[in-house]
């Protein structure tokens, strides 16, 4: 058992996981214990050679650690598939193939849109949370979005309130379908939604050119906070998933994915960042440590401002809340949750 607790210390996956890792482990031990035995060894003796033939618990963790680590190549292109799709919407833009007003855009984001969604509705109710399920669920809102755009120009001309409450309709329908079946949490996204509301109405409120400082910022924030609640609800309250694909999600749903539903001349402006994203994504499945890979991400981070900040200075400007907010999100919230789990540990131990 002293040699099981020591490996169990030593992983760094999802509890569920770490049980089905630790049984398996425990089973193979116990065969290689009764060939022994069955030889005529004592059972000491047995006991102590199976150990050995696993090898020492901080190298079997380590190997453990990076096969539940890595992803697939399949989980790979899946997590990827949804900034492809993306970046394929802008080449079709650029070609003219869906210009703004035209039929194919809408209906080929709501297509899209529909087989992310039904993708995440199915590992949800299953109560699986594979790495690819973090940019499938940023893809949701990134293609709701696009559908809303045609009620945000209908609404161009309205009030400031009519139009942030058309706005958060995606990021705010995600909060109340994650935790409507959680009393506390759907108590929770109801404050957050109202919260993100009342941001964009503040900051649809001014109008002064190229951006306000403070809107901007108040709204990058408080989307973020609905964006870090979705996340721990679904990755970190789950409890078969790891933290870090908090950060994943957040990624990819602030910048990852971002220009979907803007106007094909934007194109040129998001689309190296898109292909610079799925690159990103890429690495952070196959990455075969937890660390590096929020370290990947706070890397994509940076590489991706400077796709924008480097050929359109004036334009990238307003985006300085959100990649700061990003970037100290990405790299804090694992963080905070690994200390969290330690610290509860030695409570439910007690």
């Amino acid at each position: 058992m002293a040699y099981l607790n020591e490996v169990e210390q030593l992983l760094d996956m999802p509890a569920a996981e770490k049980r089905q890792v630790l049984r398996e482990l425990a089973s193979h031990r116990a065969e290689i214990r009764e060939e022994l035995a069955a030889a005529g060894r004592t059972w000491a003796d047995a006991d102590a050679e199976a150990a050995r033939r696993l090898g020492r618990p901080a190298e079997v963790a380590r190997r453990l650690n990076a096969v539940h680590c890595r992803a697939t190549w399949r989980a790979t292109l899946l997590a990827v598939a949804p900034i492809l799709g993306s970046y394929l919407l802008w080449w079709a833009a650029i070609d003219g193939f869906l210009k703004p007003g035209a039929v194919l855009g809408p209906l080929a984001a709501f297509a899209l849109g529909v087989l992310w969604t039904a993708g995440v509705v199915r590992e949800m109710r299953s109560d699986r949370r594979p790495v690819w399920l973090a940019t499938w669920l940023a893809a949701c809102y990134a293609h709701g979005r696009y559908c809303v755009a045609g009620t945000w120009m209908v609404t161009e001309h309205a009030s400031p309130l009519l139009r942030a409450v058309a706005v958060s309709v995606p990021p705010v329908a995600m909060a109340l379908l994650t935790c409507w079946h959680h009393p506390r949490w759907r108590r929770a996204a109801i404050v957050v939604s109202l919260l993100l509301i009342t941001s964009w109405v503040l900051r649809l409120s001014v109008h002064t050119p190229p951006f306000h400082p403070v809107p901007e910022t108040v709204a990058a924030a408080v989307q973020m906070a609905v964006w870090i609640f979705i996340a721990l609800r679904v990755f970190a309250a789950s409890g078969v998933a790891h933290p870090v694909h908090v950060s994943l999600f957040l990624y990819a749903v602030t910048l990852g994915l971002q220009g979907i539903g803007g106007a094909p001349g934007l194109a040129q402006f998001f689309q190296p960042a898109l292909l610079l994203s799925a690159v990103g994504v890429a690495a952070y499945c196959r990455t075969p440590s937890w660390s590096m890979k929020v370290g990947l991400l706070a890397a994509a981070v940076c590489a991706w401002a400077a796709c924008i900040f480097l050929p359109y200075p004036a334009h990238a400007l307003g985006w300085v809340p959100l990649m700061a907010l990003t970037l100290a999100v990405i790299v804090g919230t694992p963080i905070l949750l690994r200390w969290r789990q330690r610290t509860a540990s030695p409570k439910q131990t007690a």
